[in-house]
């Protein structure tokens, strides 16, 4: 699996063709699972104490050689992970 720096910049391509930059926070292993937690980079034109953006935790793992991502979807999941990174991040 690919390790990444952190915030480090990621460019993914959302289900609706756009791209999307995430800045890499940080990832923990969770029921067998890795997660990674990410911010939207913002705007040029934005203010970045401006922006209101919510973490976007995304469940990582080796598909084929390449690195893969999935959205967590579940929201008590989400709501479990979500605090494991802010103590992490922010702690």
């Amino acid at each position: 699996m690919y390790e990444f720096k952190e915030n480090e910049i990621i460019t993914l391509t959302a289900e609706d063709g756009s791209d999307v930059e995430l800045e890499y926070m940080g990832q923990t292993e969770y029921q067998g699972a890795t997660y990674g937690a990410f911010y939207p980079v913002p705007e040029e034109d934005e203010d970045i104490l401006d922006a209101d953006y919510d973490m976007v935790i995304l469940k990582m793992y080796d598909l084929d050689g390449a690195q893969a991502f999935d959205m967590v979807e579940d929201d008590d999941l989400y709501d479990t992970l979500g605090e494991i990174f802010m103590d992490m991040i922010f702690g």
